[in-house]
């Protein structure tokens, strides 16, 4: 039998109405307990059914985000195609050597600041730019006379 593939740590399920509909209820019947009980060697009190119930029903509820698991190559796939596009995106910003690609530059490192301010964890801005003043033409920015 082949290998499973390693799935992603984290799945969505339908919403809740949709999980109201088709959601799988745990029944055992007074059979049922009796063969538990036997296997078990002992009788179970109403408290231990009930949590055997509660857990085995919270068991089968989770099933449902495992078998949607997403395998981990998916993941893998997205993050190789951000990386190719933010490395476009640094070089077609590094490549520019006019006044108006210093501006522009300028207008970008500025707003994305702005946005990884606004949401933490962010560094994207930190990289973007940061050849900025070290090429001819860029000395307006060091010195600070751009006020973009």
């Amino acid at each position: 039998m082949g290998k499973r593939a390693p799935r992603l740590p984290v799945a969505s399920a339908g919403g809740r109405e949709e999980e109201e509909e088709r959601r799988k209820v745990v029944a055992i019947t007074d059979s049922d307990w009796q063969r538990i009980e036997k296997a078990y060697g002992q009788k179970l009190s109403p408290k231990v059914r009930s949590d055997i119930h509660e857990k085995t029903q919270e068991f089968v509820d989770r099933a449902e985000f495992e078998q949607n698991a997403e395998p981990r190559s998916d993941a893998r796939d997205r993050i190789t195609t951000i990386m190719g596009a933010a490395s476009w995106l640094r070089s077609t910003i590094d490549s520019g050597i006019h006044d108006a690609d210093i501006y522009a530059c300028s207008l970008i490192k500025k707003h994305l600041w702005k946005q990884r301010d606004a949401k933490p964890g962010m560094r994207a801005a930190r990289c973007i730019c940061a050849g900025t003043g070290d090429r001819p033409g860029h000395r307006a920015m060091r010195a600070g006379h751009l006020n973009p």
